[in-house]
Order: structure tokens, then sequence, then C-alpha cells
């Protein structure tokens, strides 16, 4: 880059002072200046051009000495007093050693005696247009570096705070890229997942696209917040969340934090009670339709058939309203979920010689070690969203089994209703992920779920009200 080009590439954004009184000379210096700087301000004496500094404050300050009212060393010492580090540049016929020692005083940058030598000016220029570059980039660099530190301590201050709350909690920047998670959050995946999270600094990949749920965590706004429901499949489960989001401003770069809230369960709990209502009203729909007896009829043999009980209702309603075929369903599952449910073979035989044990030798130690098999394969059960049901049974169960202090009650009909229950999870494992052969998924549900129900009602003390609430 040549002396004329490096002038042109510092000087392109800047502005510049230039006192003189010399028409002639003010004219010529004028046209100069102007090819290189953006904005060139011309005084014809020092009490002019300290009002035009006051007014503009260039970047730069050219002044000849000798100058009407005001000479340009007090025009310099006015402008000191406003800014002490603003580049000067005198330029001067006079070779005076008071004007010099003035000059020195004031902290002149530079010194060019007139007749103007062109390659001395052009040099003195570029030296100061450089300090004002470096200067400029140093204060840059401070600014950034002491943003960045407040960025990295508002950070600190707001992953500390995060990770004290107890739901999981996502941040992410302007460009929606995630800056970090809280520990609640990380708890979520699995150690792969956890890695392919923080390398895509992405949620969405977890998301499960369905009707009525967002597609994207991104979707959703502060206000409204109610309705900003999401699906996310981590480590083998599929749960349903409330999304909750904030704007955060933290630095002069917002943020935007995101917490989950659980609420599969309570979803279910709203579905099952929709499909239960759902079947009341055809029940009583379908009663309307039935004529009424004719007195002229005879009486029947028999007694009428009594009116289904709410326990098989609620049962009967377990099932899905729009059914999913088993080939449909298992198109749906990932690999990984898959591969999960292979286990559940190699643990019903596992189950297979517990309950041999259980039948030879029934006592409490046994009865729980059948009680741990239904919890490890309700636990596996529940990777599958569809059947939360009967995981939920499952773990119930067992968990009433191993509270049990006493095998003093009907042994052989414990070991038949549990043997019914084993029966009917290998059964639906087979019929839904081997075979392929049913049209209903949740044909088997409403069973499983009664015989979970049947053994805490029989076993439980007689307090089946309280215990249906409980297991459902």
């Amino acid at each position: 880059m040549t002396q004329i080009e490096a002038i042109k590439h510092y000087a392109k954004d800047l502005s510049v002072l230039y006192a003189e009184d010399d028409m002639q000379t003010q004219k010529a210096m004028k046209s100069i200046l102007a090819a290189f700087f953006k904005h060139v301000y011309v005084a014809n004496d020092g009490q002019e051009g300290a009002e035009l500094f006051k007014n503009h404050h260039p970047d730069m300050v050219l002044s000849d000495i000798t100058m009407p009212h005001v000479n340009g060393l007090e025009m310099v010492r006015v402008i000191r007093g406003i800014d002490q580090e603003i580049p000067v540049m005198i330029i001067t016929a006079y070779s005076d050693t008071s004007y010099l020692l003035d000059s020195i005083f004031l902290g002149i940058d530079r010194y060019v005696t007139k007749p103007l030598n062109e390659e001395e000016f052009f040099k003195n220029l570029l030296v100061l247009l450089k300090g004002i570059h470096q200067k400029r980039e140093a204060l840059a660099y401070q600014k950034a570096r002491t943003q960045a530190q407040i960025n990295e301590a508002a950070l600190g201050a707001l992953k500390e705070t995060a990770d004290i709350y107890p739901s999981p909690t996502f941040v992410f920047d302007e460009a929606k890229k995630l800056m970090f998670l809280n520990n609640s959050a990380s708890k979520m995946f699995s150690q792969e997942e956890l890695s392919s999270l923080l390398e895509d600094a992405c949620v969405d990949g977890f998301v499960v696209k369905k009707q009525g749920f967002m597609e994207s965590i991104h979707e959703a706004s502060p206000a409204g917040h109610k309705d900003q429901k999401i699906i996310l499949k981590t480590n083998g489960a599929t749960r349903i969340f409330l999304l909750n989001k904030a704007q955060l401003r933290p630095s002069e770069h917002p943020l935007t934090l995101f917490s989950l809230t659980d609420i599969t369960r309570v979803e279910y709990e709203k579905q099952k009670s929709q499909n239960l209502s759902a079947y009341l009203h055809d029940v009583l729909r379908q009663a309307r339709k039935e004529p009424l007896a004719q007195p002229t009829v005879a009486p029947q043999t028999s007694l009428p058939k009594a009116p289904p009980s709410y326990e098989h209702m609620r049962l009967s309603a377990m099932h899905a309203v729009h059914k999913e075929s088993a080939q449909e369903y298992i198109a749906s599952l990932s690999s990984e979920v898959m591969d999960e449910l292979q286990e559940m073979e190699e643990l019903e035989k596992e189950m297979g010689e517990t309950f041999m044990e259980l039948e030879e030798h029934f006592n409490l130690s046994s009865l729980h070690s059948v009680a741990r098999h239904f919890q490890r394969y309700g636990k596996m059960i529940g990777y599958l969203m569809d059947f939360a049901d009967v995981a939920y049974s499952l773990h119930n169960l067992s968990e009433f089994l191993l509270g049990l202090m006493s095998a003093e009650f009907n042994q052989q009909k414990m070991l038949i209703l549990l043997q019914a229950v084993s029966e009917d999870l290998a059964n639906w494992r087979q019929t839904i992920f081997v075979n392929q052969a049913t049209n209903d998924i949740h044909y088997l549900d409403a069973s499983l779920l009664s015989s979970c129900l049947q053994i805490k009602m029989d076993f439980g003390e007689g307090e089946a009200e309280g215990e249906e609430l409980e297991l459902f």
C-alpha cells in the first residue's frame, strides 16, 4: 500500500478542522484534505476554529499559527481544554523558538513549516492518522474485553441460578444456539445424547412431532404459555412438557430461557377422562335408542342384563378412541426403543424361572423377586408414551407386592393372578412387537389394568375404592 493509499484508508471515515487565514493557501489545502477526509471544517481564524471544534468535535486539527483575533496556538489551548488527546499539526512559516516552546507545552504532535514540503506533510499526516487508528483499535479491544468479562460474569451467575432451579432449563442466544442447560435438563439425556446436544447446540432434534403439540422449542412465546406443549423423546422415554419462555438481557446480547414442566401424567389422566366421558356418552346414547317394553309382552324368564359397572366402563375407556395397528405403531418407533424392548423376552424367561421358584416355595422373598421383575418390565414399557398407563399400573403393583410384610393369605389365588398378569404381558409383547398381528395396540390394556387392580383389591384389606384411585 502506497503512502497516499494508506492516508485514504485511515482518513476515509474521519473529520478534520483546518484553520488558515490566507485564502489562497486555505483553498489549496482544503482541496487536498477533502480528497482524504470524510468531513473538512475550515476556519478563517483561531476564534472561528475553536467554535467549529466545540460544535463538531473533529478527529484531527491542522492550523497555521499567525491569524487575526485568536492565533493558532491560543486556539489549540482552548481545544486542549476540551480534548487533551486530539492530534494537532501546526503548519507555519515561522521558526521562532518562542512558538516552538509554546508548541511543546501545548503538546503539539507535529510541526511542519512553510513553504509546505509535500512529502514531509504527507509523512507527518500518515503518522497522526495511524495513531488515531491504533487508539481506536485499542479502545475497541478494551471495550470488547470488558464486555466479554461482564457477559461471562452474567452468564456464570445465570448458570448458578439455573442449576438451583428444579425444572429442566435451556438458555439460547440470539442465533437460537444453545448456550447452556442446567443440571435438571442434562439428566434428561443419555451421555451419547448429551454429547450430540452440546455439539449441535439444538434441542429440536429430540422433539416428537404430533398434531396439537409444538414442533420446535422456539415456537413458544412469553404470553399464552398454557397451551404451549411439546413432546420430547430423550434417554428412551417420551414425555410431554409444558413450555415456559422468558427473555433475558444480562448483557447487550439478549438471551432466551426455556423451562420445562413435565405434564405427562396429567395429560394421560386428562385423555382417560375424555375417553371415559365419550364412552359414557355413547352408552347413554345407545340406551335412548332402545324401545320401551310393551305391557303385552310376556315377562322374561331371566333377569334383565345389569348395566355395566363403573369399574368396567372405566377400564373399557382405556382403549384409544382412534385405533392404531401394531404395524403402524412399530413403524413409528426408533431403533433405540426397539433395542430396549428386545430385552423383554430375556426378562420374561427370568420371570418364568422366578414363578417356578414361587410355585415351589411360596414366601416373601420369592414374591418380592416377582415384584422386582414386574418393576423392571414396567420400566421398559415406560419408554413407550402410549403405554404409560400399563407401565404405571405395573409399577404400583410391584410397589404393593414389595410392601407386603406377610405371606399369610390365599397363596394359590395370588399365584394364579400374578401368572395371569405375566402371561398377558408375554402375549402383549408377542402380538404387538413380534407378530404385529393386531389392529388395535391397546387391545389388552384393560385386561392388564384390571388384573393389577384385582390383585390389590383382593389382597389389600378390602379398601378397593381407595386403592383403585391410587392405582389409576
